[in-house]
C-alpha cells in the first residue's frame, strides 16, 4: 500500500507534468497557426521564438495570433477564450508548486496546511512586509486540479483539430463543437480553490 508522503508526491508531480502538457500543446498551436504543414526548418524558427517563453506570455500571444487569424468573431477565438481563462487560473498555483518551499503532513499551526497534506509557502515581499502566502492541498483537491489540467488539454487538442483542419465538413464539424462544448462546460463546472 502507498504511503500517504508518497501518494503526495506523485500527485506533485503530476500537477506539474499536466501543467506542462498544456504548455505544449499551446507551443504546438502556435506552430501549426503559422506555420500550416511546417517544415523542420519552421519547427526550429518556432522553437527559437518560443524558447524562455513561460505559461502565460504563451498563452496570450496564442491568444493575440487567434485574433490575428480568425478575427475575435470566430468559433477558435470563442473556445480558446474560454479555455485561455480557464488555464490562466491555474498558472499562479503551478508556479508556487515550482518556486514555492513545499511542505508534506506538516500541521497546520506551523505552515498552514492540514497534516497529511501538501503544503506550500510561496513567500512575497510586500509594502507591509513578507507574505507567506501558503496554500494548503488534500490529496482530493491535488486530484481535482489534475483533473482540471487535463480536461485543459482535451479541450486544447480538439481546438488544435479546429486548426488543422478547418475544411471539416458540416457533420464532423457539430461532433467537435458539441465535444468542446462539453469539455469547456466540465471546466466551468470544476469547483476548487485555486489561489
Amino acid at each position: 500500500m502507498e504511503k500517504k508522503e508518497d501518494i503526495l508526491v506523485r500527485l506533485y508531480g503530476s500537477v506539474l507534468i499536466k501543467f506542462e502538457n498544456v504548455t505544449f500543446k499551446l507551443r504546438s498551436i502556435i506552430l501549426e497557426i503559422l506555420y500550416p504543414k511546417y517544415s523542420l526548418e519552421q519547427l526550429t524558427f518556432c522553437e527559437i521564438m518560443t524558447e524562455g517563453l513561460t505559461a502565460d506570455p504563451l498563452r496570450k500571444k496564442l491568444l493575440a495570433l487567434i485574433i490575428s487569424k480568425y478575427s475575435d468573431e470566430s468559433l477558435i477565438y470563442k473556445y480558446y477564450f474560454a479555455i485561455s481563462k480557464h488555464f490562466s487560473n491555474t498558472i499562479e498555483i503551478r508556479n508556487s508548486f515550482a518556486h514555492g518551499t513545499i511542505y508534506i503532513g506538516y500541521d497546520e499551526n506551523i505552515y498552514g496546511g492540514e497534516i497529511d497534506s501538501l503544503s506550500i509557502s510561496h513567500s512575497k515581499i510586500k509594502a507591509t512586509g513578507i507574505d507567506s502566502n501558503p496554500k494548503s492541498f488534500s490529496t482530493k483537491k491535488l486530484n481535482l486540479l489534475i483533473a482540471y489540467l487535463i480536461e485543459i488539454e482535451k479541450s486544447l487538442k480538439i481546438l488544435f483539430i479546429f486548426i488543422l483542419h478547418p475544411d471539416l465538413n458540416i457533420k464532423n464539424t457539430a461532433t467537435f463543437v458539441s465535444k468542446i462544448e462539453e469539455s469547456i462546460e466540465k471546466l466551468n463546472k470544476f469547483k476548487i480553490e485555486l489561489k
